[in-house]
């Protein structure tokens, strides 16, 4: 099973959300849009190991409006003005269909499991927080049906609250200066004693370590492999236990001389970062890292793969996948591969680091034998050059759990698929995630989307609003005027792109979907009338500029800079000249684009009443509609 979706209401910045996760999804977003909240809710909620989560004072939504301090009622000092409440739900869903019934290791969280009417099973684990206005906190925790009520709500399910915890539980490996080598323990100093009380006591039950035993919550289809996970056992527990590792002796030997080898070289690497290890030394555990990883990995299919038989199995990368996933780690099947292509000590070291990072999470957290990790990776980008960046990235691409990825880089972006794109949009009253729906998108768009948006200009789909101009002459203008009126289009989120070549229709596509404003200004010939046409569409119509001249030359001729095309066209006389000859010669002899610097320059000396109304409305119109999405 995977966590297919979380609903949020009233937590912390966040009034109300809804996250859909794939195997493997990339958060992006702003600053104070969501994503902290999101990720530190998740690893509140399952970071606890088998401690469901107990809500506390700050966790709640605030307001201004909401404090009270210094009012006393008649028997008990008041607090806030209203009582509040948080409501959280968290989706897993089998992902084989009923694996929910065959599975030993899910049939844990019966009678929980819910026949949806796409005929798979799922669990809706519900968390519900309630805070009076004296500020005391009640947390309530139970599963819902497909309905959103209460399910078996006379009978205790603490059990399987308990299982579910523990089936699912999720590391979070952030950059060391956040502290705490990476790692964020997250909640408050209440929540992480009781964490760190409960992991002293005896063990609830469940056994630590790898547990290769049958599972059902995938359809192998002749591949042999079996299922594995995290494993959390002492080096002594290995000697003892026959599911640990595995059933082989010779495995169970070769992982336990590991474990009992990498502790003291992977704290040299915390401690220094790895600028004081010697090469050799790095060389030497290297091997070992790349048996870890393996071990811990590779054998676990992931779940947006189908799993196929010897006679099936696909080789390469067809049209869409190229399309939907334009850079691609193809080329490393396995970790060892990507470790053997790799020969950067700056890439091994980085390795050495987050395997450090799980240990290190590991030594402190007991993880059920049949657990299923999520990992999530923060701001993975952080510190690295963009080469490391996706060295790294095709290590973690590879790594066969579930991902939650959090980055602000236009390259990794371009190395994920479409689908699995999560951006986080600040409204005025919410928070909203949007995604990419392929199904609306066909061949030739995704196509185009993939080479003139996620490989050429993928930092742009981080913007808040575009500005679709045909070509570099408007680039030019546009870029040059808006400083000229004292707003730098960067700073406001907001990015120029052309679409001449690729066409507006799947670019507005695009940003409707990704909750990006937009606006699109055309030449008033032929061409841009059928491009404003397609574009302005009832509401979109006042998002539609179209000039009033056939281009954008002959459109700065006629407002205002007329004088410097006759300056450039390289006669000293034009009185016996048409416009258009004397625009055509100017062109000739500067290009279009050098035109337009030469409009600019003009313009810089002249101030910002030289600068044509028509282009002072659309960059004002947009830059307010950028603001509105902050």
């Amino acid at each position: 099973m995977y966590l297919e979706r979380i609903e949020i209401t009233g937590y912390r910045g966040i009034s109300r959300l809804t996250v859909n996760f794939n195997n493997q999804t990339v958060l992006i977003g702003e600053n104070s849009w969501g994503k902290s909240s999101l990720l530190r809710l998740l690893w509140c909620v399952l970071g606890n190991g088998e401690v469901p989560y107990e809500f506390v004072e700050d966790d709640f939504r605030k307001e201004v409006s909401d404090y009270q301090f210094e009012r006393y009622d008649e028997e008990k000092q008041t607090k806030y003005l209203h009582e509040k409440d948080i409501s959280v739900v968290l989706v897993f869903r089998e992902v084989v269909l009923g694996a929910a019934l065959k599975d030993s290791r899910l049939q844990r969280l019966y009678p929980a499991w819910v026949r949806c009417r796409d005929s798979y099973s799922r669990v809706f684990y519900y968390l519900h927080g309630h805070m009076n206005c004296n500020g005391s906190v009640f947390t309530d925790h139970s599963f819902l049906d497909a309905n959103g009520d209460l399910l078996n709500q006379h009978v205790s399910m603490m059990k399987q609250v308990v299982s579910l915890l523990a089936l699912n539980p999720l590391f979070r490996i952030r950059d060391r200066r956040r502290g705490n080598h990476g790692l964020d323990f997250g909640g408050d100093a209440d929540n992480t004693f009781r964490r760190e009380q409960d992991y002293g006591s005896e063990s609830t039950g469940y056994q630590n370590g790898f547990d290769n035993g049958d599972s059902e919550d995938y359809d192998y289809s002749g591949d042999d492999v079996s299922e594995t996970s995290f494993n959390t056992a002492g080096a002594d527990d290995v000697g003892r236990k026959n599911q640990v590792f595995g059933r082989k002796s010779g495995q169970q030997k070769a992982l336990e001389h590991i474990r009992q080898k990498l502790p003291k070289f992977l704290k040299s690497m915390i401690v220094s970062d790895g600028e004081n290890v010697a090469d050799t030394l790095l060389s030497e555990n290297l091997d070992a890292i790349n048996t870890l990883l393996e071990h811990y990995f590779s054998i676990v299919p992931p779940l947006s793969r189908t799993a196929r038989g010897n006679k099936g199995r696909k080789t390469g990368r067809n049209i869409q996948d190229i399309v939907l996933r334009p850079v691609s780690n193809e080329a490393f099947g396995s970790v060892s591969k990507l470790l053997n292509h790799s020969g950067k000590r700056s890439i091994k070291i980085i390795l050495s680091l987050i395997v450090a990072s799980f240990v290190d999470d590991l030594e402190g957290r007991k993880i059920d034998s049949q657990a299923r990790p999520i990992v999530v990776f923060e701001d993975i980008e952080s510190r690295l050059h963009p080469t490391v960046l996706m060295n790294i990235w095709n290590l973690v691409d590879l790594m066969p759990i579930q991902k939650i990825v959090t980055t602000n880089s236009g390259d990794l972006l371009s190395a994920v698929a479409l689908s699995d794109i999560r951006r986080m949009c600040k409204t005025v009253s919410s928070v909203e995630c949007r995604f990419i729906d392929e199904k609306k998108f066909n061949s030739d768009e995704m196509r185009r989307i993939a080479f003139h948006i996620r490989i050429n200009r993928p930092m742009s789909l981080f913007a808040r609003a575009w500005i679709f101009v045909e070509g570099e002459t408007e680039i030019w203008l546009l870029n040059e005027f808006a400083a000229i009126l004292g707003i730098g289009l960067q700073a406001e989120g907001i990015r120029l792109v052309e679409y001449a070549q690729c066409g507006a229709g799947p670019l507005i596509k695009l940003a409707n979907q990704l909750g990006i404003s937009w606006h699109l200004l055309a030449d008033g010939d032929e061409a841009g009338v059928k491009y404003a046409r397609s574009a302005g569409n009832g509401d979109s119509d006042d998002c539609v500029t179209l000039l009033p001249s056939v281009d954008i030359e002959h459109f700065l001729y006629d407002f205002g800079f007329a004088d410097v095309y006759r300056q450039n066209c390289g006669v000293s006389s034009t009185h016996n000249l048409s416009r258009n000859k004397i625009i055509d010669m100017a062109i000739r002899r500067k290009s279009k684009p050098g035109m337009a610097l030469a409009v600019v320059d003009e313009a810089r000396r002249r101030g910002k009443r030289s600068i044509p109304h028509l282009f002072q409305k659309i960059l004002v119109k947009v830059k307010s509609e950028a603001n509105n999405r902050h």
